[in-house]
C-alpha cells in the first residue's frame, strides 16, 4: 500500500482486524495502520498494535474477555462524540430487545454470524460518519468505507470502496 499512497503527504489510516498467532495460540487481533498519530510527523503507512497487545497485559486476559462475551472498543479520533452515540445506541438496542426486535438476528441468518456482525458495525460507522459529515466536526471522518470479514479460516468477504490519493 505504501507504493500507492504518497508517504508523508496524506494523514489517515484504517483498522485491520483478523487472526494472529502468538504464545502458541490462534486468536483475533486488531491493528491500526496509519500515516501519523496526533502530533507525529507524517510518514508512510505503519502498523500499530491495538488488541490485545497494547490494551491488555496478556493473551490470556484478552481471550478471557472474549470467551466471556466481551469485545474490544476503539477510542481514537473524536471519541467523546462517538462515546455518546454508542451509549445511546446500546440503550436503543436494549429497548428494542424488550419488544422482541433483535438486531443483528443471528438466528435468522444461521451460519452468517460474522457477516451480520460486520453489517451491524458498518451501520454504526456509516451513521456516525453522517453525523460528522453534517456537523461542525471533522468531515474527513466521513470518508469512503471499506470492509473485510476475516474468520479463523481466512478472508470471507471483502467490500472495497474507491479511494483516491
Amino acid at each position: 500500500m505504501n507504493e500507492r499512497i504518497p508517504g508523508g503527504k496524506v494523514k489517515g489510516g484504517f483498522h485491520l482486524a483478523g487472526y494472529t498467532h502468538a504464545e502458541g495460540r490462534h486468536f483475533p487481533a486488531l491493528y491500526h495502520v496509519r500515516t501519523g498519530h496526533k502530533d507525529e510527523l507524517l510518514h508512510e503507512l505503519r502498523l500499530y498494535h491495538d488488541y490485545p497487545f497494547d490494551r491488555y497485559g496478556s493473551v490470556d486476559e484478552w481471550l478471557g474477555i472474549l470467551e466471556a462475551g466481551g469485545a474490544g472498543s476503539l477510542r481514537n479520533g473524536a471519541f467523546d462524540v462517538y462515546a455518546v452515540f454508542w451509549k445511546y445506541l446500546d440503550c436503543l438496542m436494549d429497548d428494542l430487545a424488550k419488544t422482541k426486535f433483535i438486531y443483528p438476528s443471528y438466528a435468522r441468518f444461521p451460519g452468517r454470524e460474522l457477516e451480520m456482525r460486520r453489517d451491524f458495525i458498518k451501520l454504526q460507522v456509516q451513521t456516525i460518519c453522517e453525523f460528522y459529515r453534517l456537523s461542525n466536526f471533522y468531515e474527513v471522518i466521513a470518508g469512503p468505507l471499506s470492509s473485510i470479514t476475516i474468520s479463523s479460516q481466512g478472508i470471507e468477504k471483502f467490500e472495497p470502496s474507491a479511494v483516491t490519493w
